[in-house]
């Protein structure tokens, strides 16, 4: 909510503040405060939000005849009746919390494979990868029926005969 033109770069985006109630404050967190990278599939949206920012002669990305939202409750409105609930039932989806979208992002970029866990918790600002393995990992099943089938956890590595520690093959089986 409080990203201003500036804040967008050089393909990254610098989360520096946030809106709530309609005063401006710095990150919720030292660790809010961050950069993130701005997805190819973003910056045609991001492109979009600048032209308008600029028409309104905004310095905010998101703004309201010029002037920065006064929160969240802007874009999500009073249930059932605000824009999100709008949105929602226009592309049927059943109502859930605007805040759904950052646990699908994340479980989104978790799924994709494309990011280490470090690297999500690093974009959604997050201290460590703790949260996000414990929050996010959950919901995505079926993931270590992907891998591949020619990997050998027990291969031979240089000059060991055996497994990885040697010892397997000198063991007497009954």
């Amino acid at each position: 909510m409080g990203l201003q033109l500036p804040d967008i770069y050089k393909n990254k985006i610098s989360i520096r503040r946030s809106i709530s109630k309609g005063v401006v404050s710095t990150a919720k967190t030292a660790k809010s405060v961050r950069e993130v990278p701005l997805f190819d599939v973003l910056k045609p949206y991001v492109d979009v939000q600048i032209q308008i920012a600029r028409k309104q002669k905004s310095f905010y990305l998101f703004s309201n005849n010029g002037k920065h939202l006064y929160g969240v409750d802007t874009i999500r409105g009073k249930k059932p009746y605000g824009a999100w609930a709008k949105l929602l039932s226009d592309i049927d989806i059943p109502y859930r919390k605007i805040y759904n979208t950052r646990h699908t992002f994340i479980t989104a970029m978790l799924k994709s494979g494309e990011l280490s866990v470090l690297e999500i918790a690093q974009i959604v600002g997050h201290t460590n990868t703790k949260m996000i393995l414990e929050n996010y990992a959950r919901f995505i099943k079926g993931e270590h029926l992907k891998i591949s089938r020619s990997f050998d956890p027990f291969k031979r590595r240089g000059d060991m005969d055996g497994d990885i520690r040697g010892d397997t093959d000198k063991m007497q089986l009954s």
